[in-house]
C-alpha cells in the first residue's frame, strides 16, 4: 500500500486511497462485527459506513483543485485546499471520537462544532492545531469569499507555476493520510 502522496495523485486520488480505505474499513469491520449496537452493525457493509462519504468528497476535491488549476483558473482552485483543511479535520475527529462525528454529520445533519463530546462543544481551530494545518486554513480562507487575498494572489499568479500552488493540496492530502494509517493502526490493535 502507498503512503506517500505527490502531485501526480492528485488527478486521480480515488485509486490512491482505494486500499486505505478498503484497509480502513476491514479493521473497522472486524473489530466491530460482534457489535450490539444496531447503528454499527449497520456500518458494516461497505458504501454504509461513516467513512466512504468522506472520501468521495477527498476524492472529488483533488481532482477539482487539479483540474480547474491546470486549466489556469488558480483563483477558483483555492477554495479547493481550504475545503480539504475541511475534511481532515473532520477525519481526524472521527478518529479521536470513532463512530462519533461523521455519523453525527452526514446522517443527523450536525456541523463539527454542534457536536458535543462529554458537553463540551468540539473547537475546529483546536484541531487544526492539533493538526498543525492552521497556517494552510487560514491562507485558503481568504479566497473562500471576496477579500484582498484574492486580488494580491491574482497578481502573482503568473510568477508561479502550478506546482508551487499544489503543494499546499499535497500536503494536506499526506496529512489526511496519515491520520487515515493511525486511525486503522489503532482498530487492527484493537483486534487483536
Amino acid at each position: 500500500m502507498r503512503t506517500r502522496f505527490t502531485l501526480k495523485h492528485l488527478k486521480d486520488s480515488k485509486e490512491f486511497y482505494s486500499a486505505i480505505e478498503l484497509n480502513l474499513f476491514y479493521a473497522q469491520y472486524y473489530y466491530y462485527k460482534n457489535t450490539d449496537n444496531e447503528r454499527i452493525k449497520g456500518l458494516l457493509e461497505y458504501g454504509t459506513d461513516d467513512f466512504y462519504h468522506i472520501f468521495k468528497s477527498i476524492n472529488a476535491f483533488n481532482k477539482c483543485f487539479i483540474t480547474i488549476l491546470e486549466e489556469a483558473e488558480p483563483l477558483a482552485a483555492f477554495p479547493f485546499i481550504r475545503m480539504q483543511v475541511d475534511n481532515l479535520v473532520h477525519l481526524y475527529a472521527e478518529t479521536l471520537y470513532p463512530t462519533k462525528i461523521l455519523y453525527s454529520i452526514y446522517e443527523k445533519g450536525y456541523v463539527l462544532n454542534q457536536i458535543k463530546i462529554k458537553g463540551q462543544a468540539l473547537v475546529q481551530s483546536e484541531l487544526r492545531k492539533e493538526l498543525g494545518v492552521s497556517d494552510i486554513y487560514k491562507k485558503y480562507s481568504g479566497f473562500i469569499h471576496p477579500s484582498k487575498e484574492q486580488i494580491e494572489a491574482d497578481k502573482k499568479i503568473l510568477k508561479r507555476h502550478i506546482k508551487d500552488f499544489a503543494k499546499d493540496m499535497v500536503d494536506v492530502n499526506q496529512v489526511i493520510i496519515q491520520v487515515l494509517l493511525n486511525h486503522t493502526k489503532c482498530f487492527k490493535k484493537l483486534t487483536k
